[in-house]
């Protein structure tokens, strides 16, 4: 039985016996009941890109396709892995930099903010009783597609220091631990029962005084007419201008080998290997960009000393057209604008594996 007839047959037969959410619960001394949730995305625990969201909204996201499997828009059907078309959940942020948000990304997420908001008591009824996320997926590592929860963090910033702390990772849906499924499972419940309240644009922070820092917890509006919030972007850690950490900074704690590995459901659509350094660099440089949207050579992937003409600058969302294909990573958030300019000064010096 697909998860749409179950969620229909559930919605017809119990009615009112659907899972009761309850209230939205005080979650902090601030003005903003929820707004005290945010967390920050920080791969290892000790440096991060910035993207923020509500607690429950990053568990959502990271467990039910992050924009790129199961409920997310725009993709294949197999990458889809049974999920019903049009179920879709992708509440990631409409736009992780300063300037406007494009209407297309501000409408996905208001479509699915609406699709979750519409089935939130019914859906979470899965969640809790423990067949959302489906049973027996492998452990997450490269290669699988699996949520990433674990890795948005709270952070704290010392004033006088600037020292940046994050915390525990959040928990995780999938958790082999029962107590962190039920800690992970109350944090959706709240975030539910509050409206299902999404960041939806992070502007790029100027962290130069204790009172710019401090503008992370200020919060501001997006405006109006507009479907979530505005928040600053939290603190980012650029990679040095050498292949090696920006291998590790944008491939690995982007979440690139999610995809781009052999051992990946989705290796046939993604073409290029991350799998390792040496192969990643060996996969694009000289080389023209492949895929069945990219076979036209209409550019190069990195072309040592033109970073302007190399495609992998304009892959991981920075402004202008696209030569072809998608941005990346696909379905999720941009990388910060601070990771431009070691990337382009990389590739400026030879784009060598260093």
């Amino acid at each position: 039985m697909t998860t749409t007839l179950r969620l229909a047959l559930l919605a017809l037969l119990l009615g009112a016996c659907a899972t009761d959410l309850g209230e939205c619960p005080p979650f902090g001394p601030r003005d903003n009941a929820v707004r005290a949730d945010i967390v920050y995305f920080s791969n290892d625990g000790s440096s991060g890109d910035g993207i923020a969201m509500y607690a429950g909204q990053a568990i959502i996201q990271q467990s039910c396709g992050n924009g790129g499997f199961c409920h997310s828009p725009g993709i294949s059907r197999s990458a889809r892995n049974l999920a019903p078309a049009g179920l879709d959940f992708n509440v990631a942020p409409a736009c992780t930099s300063d300037g406007a948000c494009p209407d297309d990304d501000v409408d996905r997420l208001r479509r699915n903010q609406a699709t979750l908001f519409r089935w939130s008591e019914l859906a979470f009824q899965e969640i809790r009783d423990g067949t959302m996320p489906p049973a027996g997926l492998p452990a997450p590592g490269p290669g699988t597609v699996l949520p990433q929860g674990g890795y948005f963090r709270d952070v704290e910033i010392d004033a006088d220091t600037f020292e940046i702390r994050y915390a525990d990772p959040l928990p995780q849906l999938f958790a082999e631990d029962a107590d962190e499924r039920a800690e992970a499972r109350s944090l959706v419940r709240d975030w539910l029962a509050c409206g299902a309240p999404v960041v939806e644009r992070l502007e790029e922070p100027v962290f130069e005084t204790p009172e710019q820092w401090e503008a992370l917890e200020a919060a501001p509006e997006c405006g109006a007419d507009t479907v979530g919030q505005c928040i600053v972007r939290g603190p980012v850690t650029p990679p040095d201008p050498t292949w090696s950490s920006i291998f590790e900074t944008v491939i690995v704690n982007g979440g690139c080998q999610g995809c781009h590995v052999p051992e990946s459901a989705f290796f046939g659509d993604a073409v290029i290997d991350y799998s390792d350094e040496a192969t990643a660099l060996a996969e694009m440089l000289d080389r023209p960009a492949r895929g069945s949207e990219c076979d036209g050579g209409e550019g190069v992937l990195i072309v040592p000393g033109d970073p302007s003409a190399s495609l992998f600058v304009e892959k991981f969302g920075f402004d202008g057209d696209l030569s072809c294909g998608d941005r990346m990573p696909l379905g999720g958030s941009a990388v910060p604008t601070t990771f431009l300019p070691p990337i382009r000064q990389w590739i400026m010096e030879g784009a060598l594996a260093n």
